[in-house]
């Protein structure tokens, strides 16, 4: 990595290093990704990911429609079981929420291009083993440095998906209807 770091490699290519993807967990190497965080795209699922291969697009706006450019965007999730890391199962914190914000194996950061937009290359994550909570992909956006806001990607035609959540979900929950490519 710090060979990689000392040639001038961003965010996206130390994400995209086979080679380092046993590094995905450590403080320092997330740390050196999002010091590096790409504009406009990034790949969070490495080469050979288990699943099924998921692109979101998304822009970045302000209270007045206004595309905000250079917004930092960290987002994370599940692999394909359900599973933050890849050798065991997370374990829900009580009440069930949280996630795996500082472990979380398959995560990114990219950066707004000019006109707000930003791109997640990644694979669909599955939903917890053992538990009744939809499938999701967790988000947290930061603008001149400050965190601003942070939710979720649920997925439209996911069964854990229930009438009750989806008629409580709140600003930062986005529902996305996946499209055949």
């Amino acid at each position: 990595m710090a060979d990689m770091v000392k040639k001038g490699a961003d965010g996206a290519a130390l994400l995209e290093a086979s080679g380092l993807v046993p590094l995905r967990e450590l403080p320092e190497f997330r740390q050196a990704v999002r010091e590096r965080a790409p504009t406009g795209e990034v790949t969070i699922a490495p080469v050979g990911e288990p699943g099924t291969v998921l692109l979101v697009r998304g822009t970045v706006a302000d209270s007045a429609g206004k595309p905000v450019p250079g917004a930092l965007l960290y987002a994370y999730h599940t692999s394909a079981k359900g599973w933050y890391s890849d050798r065991a199962p997370h374990v829900q914190s009580v009440g069930g929420q949280g996630g795996d914000i500082e472990h979380a194996r398959l995560f990114g950061y990219v950066r707004t291009d000019a006109h707000g937009n930003f791109v997640l290359r990644t694979i669909r994550p599955g939903g917890y083993p053992r538990s009744t909570l939809p499938q999701h992909i967790h988000w947290h956006l930061s603008i001149a440095g400050k965190e601003v806001a942070a939710g979720e990607i649920w997925f439209d035609d996911d069964e854990r998906l229930t009438k009750a959540m989806r008629e409580q979900a709140t600003r930062g929950v986005a529902i996305l209807e996946p499209k055949q490519q």
